[in-house]
């Protein structure tokens, strides 16, 4: 099989490793599945590639800079991959991604970690919206028990996100990427180069004078269990700090409001502290906040044991696509009879259906009132059949365009941007890339089109990195 011209193909060896398939590329590197021949199982295998100034050399595994110029930039960042693989060595917890061994070779290394089947949260988040008050706990409190390994061990994550959060098929959350870690908390006055996702970084990771802390850990884990509550990743501190000096409120929705009648008050408080803009206001280590969660976990069957697993609808990718902000107006319909109980009854019901019209049919059989009822049914007529089994999604969406263009690019290639969009900006992305698709005339014109929809400059040059590496996956046949 023909390499591709980034990628490593199906059979490549890395001293006693086999690379059978692509899981994923960043800006900075690419994951594999791998098979480790000596002790006879699955891996996944973690290459330093920083693609923005490096190249892999034609038909060979070796990575090196673009240009002389870059040198400097590869040569840090490969150390840095390196600090990240000693710093997770540390780690034996369960909670924490378990590297076996690192290695270097190809003028670049990799990190070889366990490989388990599941989905981040981010990716979850982007198709579930919100976590029942149940799931927030069973995430939660496994997270928090690993940073809280972290911190002991005198180390700060730095980058807590719902992407950096893989959910195992087996249910239970593990905590991933610490290229972010190296930095010690004996160190932690040092002005340390700035890493940042705008919504979960507070403001001291702005500014390279201010101190860093566990503090700085508790701010991004409550900016990512504010997502979970609420669909959506919380305005970012810059933005919150700014209305605040300009004598206006601060935009970002408490949490107490946010979740109120679907989550315990108690969490919803911490939440809310965690998110202080002030670090003296904000829970000074992860042990404060624990015992708010784990309190509330003793009444909640499934939690506290570990070897439980978490509902499918954390793991499980739904056999349908569902037009989420039809799915919102379903729910408004429905709290005209229901209330306030709508939004969870809507949420409970979206894992039992498989199909619109029955989705319907149960939230339907929750109104008591015959004529209530018939109502509903009248105000959701429009929505019915709305989704659609993805293979048919991905027919009708290759021939939405009747320009060569859109009549020559892969249906998975299309399905595989959508999904990477919704990552960024939430369920509009499918909406967004039919509508490239009619508007313009080549890749580079599609690409940069849903890139201007991600606010983040940095996200964006992820975006674009990534569909260029799939689309060139893809053409070759990897």
């Amino acid at each position: 099989m023909e390499r591709s011209s980034q990628v490593l193909s199906y059979g490549d060896q890395i001293e006693n490793y086999s690379i059978e398939r692509l899981l994923g590329a960043g800006g900075f590197g690419m994951t594999y599945k791998g098979f480790d021949r000596n002790l006879g199982c699955s891996v996944a295998i973690k290459e330093y590639f920083p693609m923005m100034y490096s190249v892999r050399e034609n038909d060979s595994k070796r990575i090196r800079p673009k240009a002389a110029t870059y040198l400097r930039s590869y040569q840090f960042g490969l150390q840095r991959f390196l600090d990240e693989a000693r710093i997770l060595a540390k780690f034996k917890n369960n909670n924490i991604v378990r590297v076996s061994r690192f290695l270097e070779c190809n003028n670049t290394a990799y990190i070889i970690m366990d490989y388990e089947e599941g989905v981040s949260l981010a990716h979850f988040l982007a198709s579930a919206r919100k976590l029942s008050e149940k799931e927030l706990c069973q995430v939660a409190i496994p997270i928090m028990n690993g940073l809280i390994a972290v911190h002991k061990n005198q180390y700060l994550h730095r980058d807590l996100k719902p992407a950096n959060i893989y959910l195992r098929k087996s249910g239970s959350p593990v905590l991933l990427d610490f290229g972010s870690a190296r930095q010690s908390l004996s160190d932690a006055s040092t002005p340390m180069t700035r890493v940042v996702s705008e919504g979960y970084a507070p403001f001291e990771q702005y500014n390279k004078h201010d101190k860093q802390g566990p503090w700085t850990d508790v701010y991004g884990l409550g900016a990512t269990l504010y997502h979970c509550i609420s669909g959506k990743k919380p305005m970012d501190a810059l933005d919150r700090l700014a209305a605040t000096q300009n004598d206006q409120l601060d935009p970002l929705i408490p949490a107490i409001y946010m979740g109120k009648g679907f989550y315990a008050t108690s969490i919803l408080k911490a939440i809310d502290r965690m998110l202080n803009l002030n670090i003296k206001d904000r829970p000074a280590t992860v042990e404060e906040l624990l015992p708010a969660f784990t309190k509330l976990s003793e009444d909640i069957p499934g939690v506290a044991n570990d070897d439980e697993e978490i509902p499918s609808i954390l793991v499980e990718t739904p056999d349908y696509e569902w037009n989420m902000q039809q799915i919102d107006s379903v729910e408004k319909q429905l709290s005209k009879y229901m209330g306030p109980l709508a939004a969870t009854l809507v949420k409970k019901s979206l894992p039992q259906a498989q199909s619109m019209d029955e989705f319907l049919d149960i939230l339907c059989n929750t109104i008591k009132d015959a004529d209530d009822r018939q109502n509903f049914y009248r105000d959701i007529d429009q929505y019915t059949s709305i989704s659609t089994p993805k293979s048919v999604k991905s027919r009708a969406t290759s021939e939405c365009s009747k320009t060569d263009f859109c009549q020559h690019l892969s249906p998975d290639f299309i399905a595989t941007a959508e999904q990477r969009l919704t990552f960024h900006i939430g369920p509009l992305a499918g909406f967004l890339v039919k509508k490239a698709l009619n508007d313009v005339n080549n890749l580079t014109e599609l690409i940069e089109s849903l890139a201007n929809e991600i606010p983040s400059s940095e996200d964006r040059l992820v975006f674009i990195n990534d569909l260029k590496l799939q689309h060139s996956i893809m053409t070759a046949g990897f």
